[in-house]
Formats: structure tokens, C-alpha cells, sequence
């Protein structure tokens, strides 16, 4: 997304490749002026694998919800953004 190489240690390495990803995705919204309800929705509607590999979905879920976390979008939402659940 962004070309920039980010320094992550998670517990495996999909869910270190997936938590990166996101940091470039929140980047990209930073870099578009979004808001952090809009960065928190963009980031619960983005798949980039999509639903074929089981653990790779799974990865996925992981690292969103920790990097929803750390970077402190779950509680920055509106209440019409924080009725949506991710699907895990």
C-alpha cells in the first residue's frame, strides 16, 4: 500500500503480515484525511484474502482486533459505526 516496511512482533507470522497490512491501510486513511469513524469502518470492511483460507481469514480477525486496540479506533466510533460487529 504505502511501500513503507514496518517492525511488528506478533505471535505467528500471518498475523504479523496481516497486522502490517493494516498499519498500511491506516496510513492510506490518515494520508486521505478520513476521519476515525471512516478509518474504523474501512478497516472492518477490508478482506484482502478474502474467505478462501480458514486460517488466513482467521489471522486476519486477529491482528484487526489488536490493532483496533493499539491504535485506539474502537473506542474513537460513533454509536451508528458501533452497533456493526466484525465477523470472527
Amino acid at each position: 500500500m504505502t511501500g513503507k516496511r514496518h517492525e511488528h512482533s506478533l505471535r505467528n507470522p500471518q498475523i504479523g503480515q496481516a497486522y502490517m497490512m493494516l498499519v498500511d491501510l491506516y496510513e492510506q486513511c490518515q494520508a486521505q484525511g478520513l476521519s476515525a469513524d471512516q478509518t474504523y469502518q474501512r478497516i472492518l470492511n477490508e478482506h484482502p484474502w478474502g474467505t478462501g483460507t480458514h486460517w488466513m481469514h482467521r489471522a486476519w480477525n486477529i491482528a484487526r482486533c489488536e490493532f483496533l486496540v493499539d491504535y485506539g479506533l474502537s473506542q474513537n466510533q460513533s454509536p451508528a459505526v458501533r452497533s456493526h460487529r466484525p465477523h470472527d
